[in-house]
């Protein structure tokens, strides 16, 4: 190779190779509740979804489609990231953090927490592939301040063969057990140790063990999708879950856990009591995210 060339084509990588897919999915995120802010919460969701993006109004519907044929309506959807999990390749990525709708007077009357999966596109910007939502309490909308997950040990040099559709196996295998060691057990198998679950009427859960205390209790999954970080050490999943006391759609972010596949991210979004139950389970029902202006 030509001397002079190289130092050129060293200084031109090296963004490339200094890249922050967590801070730019942050960026990405921010810009996307902005745009809702100045514009419209429509104007936003047609600008970030990718083509075949996937919302939940209340069921499974192609985002693009759901947002061209919705009139803009007076109020404002407003949100802020405060957690990511970026897969070390560069090309998929979770992004979550609390919600708030404010009427048409400006008054804010619903709250809770988003889950956004983002994907790289060919020109290297960033597309919402599915946006899954729940409700809860008031809470502040977050600052500048941000955790990004860290990847664990065995997700840094993976070396568990993993599909996607292994991992759908995996939820499919799901026990419901009604005996509370028996389902403590599957569910210290699933969920990593410092886990994030989210679940309508709660606050956000950190950590395994808080999952536990909750009580919350296991339910049958019947996968719909999802995709596969080009690192393998990031999988998101999604579909319909049936519990004793609700139905709804679930969000699964897993990564590689001291050799095995963990739950490192969860939301399980109920389905509204008023609202049809559709097919299962590629296009099962689920609770709207947040109110759509």
């Amino acid at each position: 190779m030509n001397r002079r060339v190289l130092p050129f084509l060293l200084i031109t990588a090296a963004p490339l190779l200094a890249a922050d897919p967590a801070a730019e999915v942050a960026a990405a995120e921010r810009a996307f509740a902005a745009r809702a802010s100045a514009e419209t919460t429509k104007a936003a969701f047609l600008a970030n979804l990718a083509p075949d993006a996937i919302v939940f109004q209340p069921g499974p519907v192609n985002g693009l489609e759901w947002w061209k044929d919705r009139p803009v309506r007076p109020g404002k959807l407003e949100w802020g990231p405060d957690f990511i999990i970026a897969a070390s390749s560069g090309d998929l990525a979770l992004s979550s953090g609390p919600w708030r709708y404010k009427n048409g007077e400006g008054k804010a009357v619903a709250f809770g927490h988003f889950a956004t999966i983002w994907e790289r596109q060919k020109d290297g910007g960033w597309k919402v592939k599915l946006d899954l939502g729940i409700g809860h309490d008031e809470m502040a909308l977050p600052g500048a301040e941000m955790t990004v997950a860290e990847r664990h040990p065995a997700a840094r040099k993976p070396n568990l063969p993993i599909t996607l559709s292994a991992i759908h196996a995996k939820e499919n295998s799901i026990i419901v057990d009604k005996d509370p060691p028996a389902e403590h057990r599957q569910l210290r198998g699933l969920y990593a140790d410092n886990v994030r679950l989210l679940r309508d009427d709660q606050n956000p859960y950190r950590g395994l063990n808080a999952v536990i205390d909750s009580q919350w209790a296991l339910a049958r999954l019947a996968p719909g999708g999802g995709g596969v970080a080009d690192s393998r050490e990031f999988v998101w999943s999604w579909g319909a879950y049936d519990a004793v006391w609700e139905k709804g759609h679930y969000l699964h972010v897993w990564q590689p856990v001291k050799m095995t596949w963990k739950i490192v991210f969860a939301v399980y979004s109920a389905i509204p009591p008023e609202a049809p139950s559709a097919p299962a389970p590629a296009t099962p029902s689920a609770p709207a995210s947040p109110p759509a202006p």
